[in-house]
């Protein structure tokens, strides 16, 4: 069967901001709540968090939840989209999975696991659809490959638990409109996986959530 890829008519006219959302430690956590017959309450809580990130996305970011991911969520985001509301979004979903985690699924478990929360990777720029004639349309383009690999990094930079920080490119960073204030984003550089030759990337790593604080208001 043939693929065949075009530009997206009205999707690619900007960039879009891409966020891949990642739940921490998630196999270990499913494996446990499979063994001991547990599994609808971690259905809930994903069906529960994936409600949430549908409506703000939707109502509040003019973005959409592109995919779920079995442990995570493809976010597509309007480059327009600022600062604030970008890291506000990812503060009160963190702040909604840990509280649902702590009074729902820890107590099930038989291991807590080292590392639990959630972490993000987040870039910016075109995307072109991919129609294929076995599967629904699907999106390639680089924002998509820097923002897994962003994601996948978190657990390499930190110097604590990666649970709840995001990494984004230093472009995403400064092209997003509004203030960064309140914002605790550190500058670092780091190589990515394959791409430009191995040369350390200027990036931002922002601690989204911690959990003795209070969510920011929707």
């Amino acid at each position: 069967m043939k693929a065949t890829l075009r530009m997206a008519d009205a999707f690619n006219s900007l960039p879009q901001v891409v966020v891949v959302c990642d739940i921490c430690s998630s196999t270990m956590i499913l494996e446990d709540l499979r063994n001991h017959d547990h599994m609808d309450e971690w259905i809930l809580l994903l069906g529960f968090l994936e409600l949430y990130l549908r409506t703000q996305c939707k109502n509040k970011l003019n973005g959409k939840v592109y995919k779920f991911l079995g442990d995570g969520w493809l976010l597509f985001l309007p480059a327009s989209t600022p600062k604030p509301e970008l890291f506000g979004l990812l503060n009160r979903v963190s702040a909604r999975y840990h509280e649902a985690y702590k009074a729902g699924i820890s107590p099930l478990l038989t291991q807590e696991p080292h590392t639990i929360g959630m972490t993000f990777g987040i870039d910016m720029g075109l995307l072109s659809e991919v129609e294929s004639s076995i599967a629904e349309v699907e999106y390639v383009g680089k924002a998509l490959n820097v923002a897994c690999r962003l994601q996948s990094l978190t657990k390499e930079v930190e110097d604590r638990l990666p649970e709840y920080t995001a990494l984004i490119s230093k472009h995403c960073f400064n092209s997003l409109p509004g203030t960064s204030d309140d914002i605790k984003a550190a500058p670092i550089q780091h190589e990515l996986r394959n791409m430009d030759q191995g040369r350390p990337q200027p990036l931002f790593r922002v601690r989204v959530f911690e959990p003795d604080s209070t969510p920011m208001t929707a």
